[in-house]
């Protein structure tokens, strides 16, 4: 049962809000006039700060939070001094919430029995932020609608290295964006696709994702760059300039070039995207809204590193998203080559220090050494994991880590030069020889990697331990 003391705008607002989400209330106020124009709140007229009005109020008696909405200071000390000695005579114990005109009176409003002091300033300015926020995304929504609108010609998105859930649903969003203004898009990413929710979200979605080194630049009109900011990161090649980049990650500006640059402080790009779609008019609905959901999910650890933002555009998306869909990307099948290559790593696996090294041996699919790297980081006592596989005369290798202290991206870059790279949790190396490889050089591999990342296998190398 909520209590609030004080029919001004914020108390009416407040009232309002508890009201729609179904909680048990009611609103006092000394004007009767105020009150006759509230139809949907249970309202009474009297003086709050009267004691002995307070304690014939029969809900002064069920209350477990009061709030004392009046911007008179006066009223407010007379008023917690009338509830105190109700609490004391009815033997009630609720906790009171106390607007303030300041920070500075909150020791003497706590004194006389407030549990805690909103000051109206900071009230006030954290609204006010909040709209200015909301203010710059449209304003950086509009200036992307007007550069869209000008587009003659195709449009190539590309993610990041080795995409993520995040990655693959915003590019979606903005060929989805581009699309509704008559632009075309392909979308394009290098290394490998990793989480095997990627492929089912591309199922879903219906749409492709091309590999970049199959792709002829030269065919495109206007490049964009959604969850990198950075040609380091992606497929881009050094002679272009991206005409769009939209990025959540904290890079340097002067590392980042475009027509349209947006780099939002939130936790997942989706976010930036389905806000931009909301502004536009452009519905995110069934496929696309599960994989924003997603999108948000993956990359704030399940909200747990979200933002504000991140969380209100969450649950816009929930509404509009398909539970099945979102149940079916999340927990995709294993495809029998993935199960094959499993029991081949678990047979072939070592332990170096907290790191997994595993062979899947000869493998038909490219995407099964992430997907085992994913599946065997569950391991107990495992922080990092290395999964290698042989496809005709390439090395597929890909890691995994719960080490905060690595990078991954840069330890591939580092022990395989231009053929690995990805994130400080994620990589992936294709390396090619001139026939099959043999067992010496996959070793040397998986040393090279270990010394990129400061460990060293036990005397007698790796052959003997992984074949």
């Amino acid at each position: 049962m909520y209590l609030i003391l004080g029919c001004n705008e914020l108390g009416y607002e407040v009232a309002e809000r508890l009201r729609k989400g179904g909680a048990e209330l009611l609103l006092i106020d000394p004007s009767q006039e105020k009150l006759s124009e509230l139809r949907n709140l249970n309202v009474r007229a009297g003086d709050f700060s009267d004691p002995e009005f307070l304690k014939q109020v029969e809900e002064v008696r069920k209350a477990t939070t009061i709030l004392i909405c009046t911007t008179e200071f006066d009223t407010t000390l007379k008023t917690l001094k009338a509830i105190d000695q109700a609490k004391k005579e009815l033997k009630i114990d609720p906790v009171i919430l106390v607007l303030t005109p300041d920070a500075f009176v909150e020791k003497e409003v706590k004194r006389l029995g407030a549990t805690e002091a909103v000051p109206v300033p900071q009230v006030l300015g954290e609204a006010v932020f909040k709209e200015f926020e909301r203010a710059r995304e449209r304003a950086a929504e509009a200036r992307l609608r007007s550069l869209v609108q000008e587009i003659r010609g195709k449009m190539l998105i590309l993610t990041h290295t080795n995409p993520d859930p995040d990655a693959i649903a915003s590019a979606v969003a903005l060929k989805t964006y581009a699309k509704a203004f008559g632009v075309d898009a392909d979308i394009a990413y290098d290394g490998e696709m990793g989480y095997p929710q990627n492929r089912a979200m591309c199922n879903f979605l219906q749409v492709e994702l091309h590999r970049a080194e199959g792709l002829n630049f030269k065919s495109y009109f206007s490049f964009a760059l959604v969850d990198v900011a950075t040609k380091s990161y992606c497929a881009l090649p050094k002679d272009i300039t991206p005409t769009i980049v939209i990025d959540h990650h904290s890079v340097p500006p002067s590392e980042v070039s475009g027509r349209i640059v947006e780099l939002a402080p939130v936790g997942a790009c989706s976010t930036i995207l389905a806000n931009y779609l909301e502004y536009a008019g452009i519905p995110a609905r069934g496929p696309l809204a599960s994989a924003l959901v997603l999108g948000i999910l993956t990359d704030t650890s399940n909200l747990s590193n979200a933002t504000p933002a991140d969380v209100k555009a969450y649950w816009k998306l929930r509404e509009s998203s398909d539970p099945q869909v979102l149940r079916a990307i999340q927990q995709p099948p294993h495809s029998r080559e993935m199960l094959s290559a499993l029991s081949t790593a678990l047979r072939k696996q070592k332990m170096v220090g907290p790191c997994l090294i595993a062979s899947a041996g000869e493998i038909e699919e490219e995407d099964t050494v992430s997907q085992l790297a994913d599946f065997l980081l569950a391991t107990e006592g495992v922080t990092t994991v290395l999964v290698y596989g042989v496809m005709a005369e390439k090395v597929r290798i890909s890691a995994r880590t719960t080490d905060s202290t690595l990078h991954l991206g840069k330890a591939f870059s580092e022990a395989f030069g231009r053929f690995g790279g990805g994130h400080q949790s994620m990589a992936g190396a294709k390396i090619s020889f001139l026939q099959k490889p043999t067992q010496a050089q996959i070793n040397s591999l998986v040393r090279k990697f270990l010394q990129a990342v400061g460990l060293k296998p036990k005397r007698g190398g790796v052959s003997k331990k992984i074949p």
